[in-house]
């Protein structure tokens, strides 16, 4: 069992988000035990106690039970994580996690999942409804959020690097990126998913399901 504690970014009705933290590698999936609790131990906090129905990786979802009332933006809970029966065990707390990423290998399986969750964010940023009636590419999306004051230029700088390291490891051919740009673009990816959690105007879409 994976003990872990972390302050929840966002709640959407039957979804608990919490950006940041990678619930895939602390065996968050299909089949998985999860019990959210206060950590401060308040009794009328009743827990929350669900098994995942899919194989949705990044936001703590489940409609019945729903999350009680006090499980909203801000507050911090306790995660436990049961993986289901024949699954390794993970290892590694979120500390690690983050202290290390520079040091773990970004594949291009990474980076199709970095890309699916940033065309997500843009997506959100741009607004339910106003997307271009021909898409764009998300050089051209970026572009436009930062001149409409959405994205930071620093950030949208770095939402370039994720972009362009997965095009050239998808259409170039280049299947294993030298560690010096592993850990660039393992430092941009975490710098935007840092930027997403603090700042309260943007939706947190980093730990939604990826996208296509």
């Amino acid at each position: 069992m994976i003990i872990v504690e972390h302050t929840v970014s966002h709640r959407n009705g039957a979804q608990v988000m919490v950006a940041g933290l990678k619930l895939a590698q602390l065996g968050y999936r299909r089949g998985a035990r999860i019990v959210l609790r206060d950590p401060t131990g308040y009794v009328e906090h009743t827990s929350w106690e669900f098994v995942v129905a899919n194989d949705e990786h990044a936001t703590l979802v489940c409609r019945d039970p729903l999350p009680p009332d006090w499980i909203v933006k801000g507050v911090r809970v306790s995660i436990e994580i049961e993986e289901p029966l024949g699954t390794p065990a993970a290892t590694e707390t979120i500390t690690a996690q983050r202290e290390n990423t520079c040091q773990q290998d970004v594949t291009i399986t990474t980076l199709r999942d970095w890309r699916g969750q940033l065309v997500r964010l843009l997506k959100q940023l741009e607004g339910e409804g106003k997307q271009d009636k021909y898409p764009r590419g998300v050089a051209a999306r970026i572009n436009s959020l930062t001149m409409a004051g959405r994205v930071p230029r620093e950030i949208a700088a770095l939402m370039r690097v994720v972009s362009e390291m997965r095009n050239v490891s998808e259409y170039g051919k280049k299947e294993v990126l030298p560690k010096a740009e592993q850990a660039a673009v393992a430092a941009a990816w975490h710098a935007i998913s840092d930027w997403v959690e603090e700042n309260n105007d943007s939706p947190n879409t980093l730990a939604s399901p990826d996208v296509e």
